[in-house]
């Protein structure tokens, strides 16, 4: 169910969510407030978030089930270019981590109640103030060789520098394998999952989503998706 429920939601199959709910169905969500009694009114909620976000997606991280009980982690990212309690579009982008906890009879969903942090989403858009917690990404960053645990090779050198940008960061790398072996890499990359061009003679493209303050998932492209490993790996020649 977990996962045929959030594809439905990704592809945007309004009748096909609503396969998944009893007739009488409560469904909160606790970040706008509201309260949708039956299919209906939870019709015209689904409704009202695909105008806000014609692009909005659901990605499923987790599962955890117990009898009449469930609780889906998932991440939801999109575009607002509709209104959003009130706002007029920004044409922004947001990712946000969530969860939806939900008791079921006979199958089906009855009760739904879904958390998220509303004050991501309102920073991500501009309608809030970022908040004055430094970003614990941003700074420049040495590989301790003595503490680290990494085996893909033998490293010499590995150093990165980090500067905020709009919804997304900057990096410059550069590392140095024990044969000395050399590689630089810089790039500029939003928090959408979609693919930003890298300068580098091993990458193509890179895309990052961040779900929450101290997780970045990254997915580097060289003609193809490829490894953390491979995407490490020094493959220039020695100067």
């Amino acid at each position: 169910m977990s996962r045929d429920l959030t594809a439905a939601w990704s592809s945007h199959d309004i009748e096909r969510i609503l396969s998944f709910y009893t007739d009488d169905c409560t469904y909160e969500d606790v970040v706008s407030g509201k309260v949708s009694h039956g299919k209906e009114e939870l019709r015209a909620f689904v409704k009202d978030n695909f105008t806000t976000s014609p692009d909005l997606r659901l990605e499923l991280k987790s599962v955890i089930a117990s009898g009449d009980h469930l609780a889906i982690e998932w991440i939801m990212s999109g575009t607002q270019t509709g209104n959003l309690l009130n706002v007029p579009a920004t044409g922004k982008s947001f990712s946000v981590r969530g969860v939806s906890v939900s008791e079921l009879k006979d199958g089906r969903i009855q009760r739904n109640t879904d958390y998220c942090d509303g004050a991501s989403v309102m920073r991500q858009l501009g309608l809030l103030p970022a908040t004055t917690v430094a970003d614990p990404f941003v700074g420049t960053w040495k590989m301790n060789l003595a503490k680290s645990r990494f085996s893909g090779f033998q490293l010499k050198r590995y150093t990165t520098t980090f500067t905020a940008q709009d919804n997304g960061i900057k990096a410059i790398e550069d590392m140095a394998n024990a044969d000395g072996t050399t590689l630089h890499r810089s790039w500029t990359v939003k928090y959408d999952g979609k693919d930003y061009p890298v300068t580098a003679p091993d990458l193509d493209a890179l895309s990052i989503k961040r779900p929450e303050a101290n997780t970045c998932e990254y997915v580097g492209k060289a003609g193809k998706s490829i490894s953390a490993d491979e995407w490490l790996s020094p493959r220039t020649e020695k100067p």
